[in-house]
């Protein structure tokens, strides 16, 4: 019977690690965002995975991303071509090598997002928009570009 990876490389572990950034901290507003690192044994890197928080104090309970902007405002359209602009143009990265597809606009590619001083910051995982050797992707789209399509809560929220 063959030896087992933990025998034959007793020094390797299953591992997680977790770490957290806090964007914001207002009276009314609380946005942290969440990273996760985990391995298993015999595998060839680490998985990364992030999660957020995003809280309104006043109103005592967690935002999703269309808490805060117009009914019927296509901001996931306008998210999207934001954000495969500016993900395009980094000149570390060919824009052929992108998934399009981990940005189209649906809500489940926008999961990720915090509320910061300036604006919505999204991130995307390692592996999602260029690869994983192309690491975690952010992008953060200032308030005066949203304006526009923000509902009353959200703007009372920037302002």
């Amino acid at each position: 019977m063959g030896l087992l990876y933990r025998d034959k490389h007793p020094e390797a572990f299953n591992t997680i690690n977790l770490d957290y950034e806090v964007l914001l901290a207002t009276d009314s507003l609380l946005s942290i965002y969440f990273i996760g690192y985990s391995y298993g044994i015999g595998a060839a890197h680490s998985v990364q995975y992030s999660f957020v928080m995003n809280y309104d104090l006043t109103l005592r309970k967690e935002l999703k991303l269309s808490d805060i902007f117009k009914h019927r405002s296509k901001y996931l359209d306008f998210i999207c071509h934001y954000c495969l602009n500016k993900l395009s143009t980094r000149p570390e990265y060919s824009p052929d090598s992108m998934f399009k597809e981990a940005l189209a606009p649906e809500a489940e590619n926008f999961k990720s997002w915090n509320i910061t001083s300036d604006g919505i910051r999204f991130s995307f995982d390692a592996c999602k928009v260029f690869g994983c050797a192309g690491g975690k992707q952010e992008v953060e789209i200032p308030f005066t570009a949203l304006k526009q399509l923000l509902n009353h809560e959200g703007l009372k929220m920037f302002t």
